[in-house]
């Protein structure tokens, strides 16, 4: 997932039906919808499960950078409110 690709199981007998199909129609197209959650190729539909998490994440193109960024207004609010005697870190 941190690459940004979309790991899908299936179950074998899913697997197999989707591969003959492949050796059965050359050039039949496969699609992958991660909103759905579902993997499509010619008649053939299969869900598959993945965490929110995850989905969440790829969906909105973030890696752990862009999950902190997207949290910065919290992290600022906690930095305003926190007590002056501790620590800090400056650049």
């Amino acid at each position: 997932m941190k690459i940004g690709l979309l790991p899908v199981q299936l179950a074998a007998e899913q697997v197999r039906s989707l591969l003959d199909l492949a050796q059965e129609q050359p050039g039949v197209e496969a699609t992958v919808d991660l909103e759905a959650q579902r993997v499509t190729m010619g008649d053939l539909s299969y869900r598959f499960q993945i965490d929110a998490h995850s989905r969440h994440s790829l969906l909105e193109g973030l890696d752990e950078i862009g999950l902190t960024l997207a949290l910065e207004p919290e992290i600022a609010a906690y930095e305003k409110d926190r007590a002056p005697w501790l620590p800090t870190i400056s650049g």
